[in-house]
């Protein structure tokens, strides 16, 4: 008997795992624009004022929240195993 692939499994969290995947894909864009604001702020600046650092620090922090929340989801069984 074949195995369903992970992707197709119910995890018994139905609706509330598609919320977090859509979560998980609008924190990547957050991160991504604002890896691209700190780059624009690099480029406008020339390296004077704490712009890059605010956006740069901002980045870090939405990456970090996202690996816990991921983390959790895993623990959890709402990522889907």
């Amino acid at each position: 008997m074949a195995r369903t692939p992970a992707h197709n499994r119910r995890t018994g969290f139905g609706e509330r795992a598609v919320a977090f995947k859509l979560a998980v894909v609008f924190m990547l864009l957050l991160v991504v624009g604002s890896l691209f604001s700190g780059l624009f702020f690099l480029y406008r600046d020339r390296g004077n004022g704490d712009r890059v650092v605010r956006a740069l620090t901002l980045r870090v922090s939405l990456s970090l929240l996202l690996f816990l929340g991921l983390l959790l989801a895993w623990h959890f069984g709402a990522a889907g195993r």
